[in-house]
C-alpha cells in the first residue's frame, strides 16, 4: 500500500523533502510517531519527508497484482535515497511499544516481548499463561464475521479474556487503543475481570454464541473504557493484565 500511495502523491514518498529542498531549506528534521508494525519512520504516511527505495515499476506491479482501479497506475518517481533533497533527518518520539514501556515505567508492569502481533485469539491464549501484573502492546489481528454488530478488536480481546479470567478473584484485564478508539465504536476498549463471564451469562447475553467484539455495550458486564476523547494519534493498543 505504502509503495503505491507514494507513487500518486506530491507529497508522499519524500515529496514534502523534495519541496522543501526545492524551496531553500537544507536543514531540518522530523519527529515522527511510528504507528506501524514494520517499515519504521519511512512507512509512517508513506515517508513524505523521506526518500523511497521503491519504484514506479514495482508500484505498478502491485497495481496489476491486485488489480486496482487505473487510477493506480497514473504513477510518479518518489525522490531516492542519496538525492540532494532526502536531506531531513527522522526521528521516532514513540512506536507500538511505547504504551507497554511507559506501563512499565510508571506503574512497575512486567513487559512482554513488544509490539504484540498475530491474532487475537493467539494472544489470549499467551496470556492465560501469564501470572502477576503484566503489559503489552501493538496491534493484533481479528476476523470480522458477516454481519457483526459494531464492535473492535479490543472489546473483542477483552471478553475472550473475561473467559480466561473466570471466577478469579482479584483478576482483571484492560485492552485499550492509544488513539481513544477501538474500532467504528465510542470506546477505546474494555476492561473485565473475574465476574465478568458469569454475569454476562447471568444477564441472558449468551456470550458464548455472539461474536466478542460486540459485546461490551450499556447492557453488558464488560466495561467500556470511555477515554473522554479521541486523539487521532495512534502508537498501537495497550494490554494490561493483573492477576
Amino acid at each position: 500500500m505504502n509503495c503505491v500511495r507514494a507513487h500518486l502523491s506530491r507529497l508522499k514518498g519524500g515529496g514534502i523533502a523534495r519541496a522543501l529542498h526545492a524551496a531553500g531549506v537544507s536543514r531540518a528534521r522530523a519527529l515522527v510517531a511510528v504507528d506501524v508494525p514494520v517499515g519504521g519512520v519511512r512507512a509512517v504516511s508513506s515517508g513524505p519527508a523521506i526518500g523511497d527505495p521503491t519504484t514506479c515499476a514495482d508500484a505498478l506491479a502491485l497495481a496489476r497484482k491486485y488489480a486496482l482501479p487505473q487510477a493506480a497506475t497514473r504513477v510518479r518517481e518518489t525522490l531516492k535515497p542519496g538525492n540532494p533533497a532526502d536531506f531531513i533527518e527522522h526521528e521516532a518520539i514513540c512506536d507500538l511499544r511505547s504504551p507497554a514501556q511507559e506501563a512499565t515505567r510508571r506503574a512497575g508492569a512486567r513487559m512482554l516481548d513488544s509490539p504484540v502481533r498475530g491474532t487475537v485469539e493467539t494472544f489470549a491464549e499467551a496470556l492465560a499463561r501469564e501470572r502477576g501484573f503484566i503489559c503489552a502492546s501493538g496491534e493484533l489481528e481479528v476476523r470480522v464475521p458477516s454481519g457483526a454488530p459494531p464492535g473492535g478488536r479490543d472489546q473483542h480481546l477483552a471478553l475472550l479474556m473475561a473467559l480466561k479470567l473466570r471466577g478469579e478473584p482479584g483478576a482483571a484485564f484492560l485492552a485499550a487503543g492509544t488513539d481513544g478508539r477501538d474500532g467504528p465504536t465510542a470506546a477505546a476498549g474494555a476492561m473485565v475481570d473475574g465476574s465478568t463471564w458469569d454475569e454476562a451469562e447471568r444477564r441472558g447475553l449468551q456470550p458464548r454464541e455472539r461474536w466478542p467484539g460486540s459485546m461490551p455495550a450499556a447492557s453488558s458486564p464488560a466495561r467500556a473504557a470511555d477515554p473522554g476523547r479521541h486523539t487521532g494519534a495512534h502508537a498501537g493498543d495497550l494490554f494490561l493484565l493483573r492477576r
